[in-house]
């Protein structure tokens, strides 16, 4: 597996798109509204040129019940790390013997280029998403 992203939680996707300009970020993505998560997500790319740090800005839009009033509350922060594999399914399964709990199963994500992810939760490193293979196409 390999690092595909960072997950990172704004309350408001305009504002903080400003703000990670501001410190070198370079948008990779228009914001798209995911109907099926009810979010709004934008990827940006830490410097200019490709190979920087990669981040999914995830804020929640209207019917969204994926972060709480508490959640929310706490203000913009990562949450997740997106790893990406080969074989989702084999890898949930790996993860579940290691006592990884599936929180959300495998799911088209229409920001990625409908590649399927999944979400898990280790309680010693929280939440991590977990994202197939890419098998061509676009991806943004």
């Amino acid at each position: 597996m390999k690092i595909h992203h960072i997950g990172y939680f704004v309350n408001d996707i305009e504002k903080a798109r400003e703000d990670f300009k501001k410190i070198g970020y370079v948008e990779k993505s228009r914001c798209i509204f995911d109907e099926i998560r009810k979010i709004f997500i934008q990827f940006m790319r830490f410097g200019e040129t490709g190979g920087g740090t990669i981040i999914e800005m995830i804020s929640p839009g209207e019917g969204c019940k994926l972060f709480s009033e508490k959640f929310r509350a706490q203000g913009s922060r990562p949450y997740h790390i997106c790893y990406e594999c080969e074989n989702l399914e084999e890898k949930i399964r790996e993860l579940q013997s290691e006592n990884f709990l599936l929180i959300r199963e495998p799911q088209p994500a229409p920001a990625i280029g409908n590649r399927r992810v999944a979400f898990m939760y280790g309680e010693n490193v929280g939440q991590i998403e977990l994202l197939e293979l890419k098998t061509g196409g676009k991806e943004f």
